[in-house]
């Protein structure tokens, strides 16, 4: 059966999973093929290092909080609001009504 050819980049990304330790340069000298130099080590490395960054961010992130800082609220704030929201007539009416005073603002 006839081998897969496989790109750079999958050479370069086994090479590094082999060998952690290693320096790019010296990757660029074990892998030792043409047109693999230590310059596309260090860039495929680098991409791969912002791509796990970027995931990490990810994982605990919520579509809706997405640019609003994350504030913790008391139990007692929580039963007040809900207090209040059926005192208005249900969560609906209360947002409507804090639209309302935030358009005032």
């Amino acid at each position: 059966m006839a081998k897969e050819a496989k790109t750079k980049t999958e050479i370069i990304r086994e090479a590094l999973a082999k060998w952690p330790e290693l320096t790019t340069g010296e990757i660029a000298q074990k892998i030792n093929h043409p047109g693999i130099a230590m310059a596309y080590v260090s860039s495929i490395k680098s991409m791969d290092a912002k791509r796990a960054k970027k995931s990490r961010r990810r994982v605990g992130s919520r579509g809706k909080t997405k640019g609003r800082s994350r504030r913790v609220v008391s139990m007692t704030a929580l039963r007040k609001a809900k207090e209040l929201a059926a005192e208005v007539g249900g969560i609906t009416q209360l947002r409507i009504l804090l639209d309302l005073l935030d358009d005032l603002k």
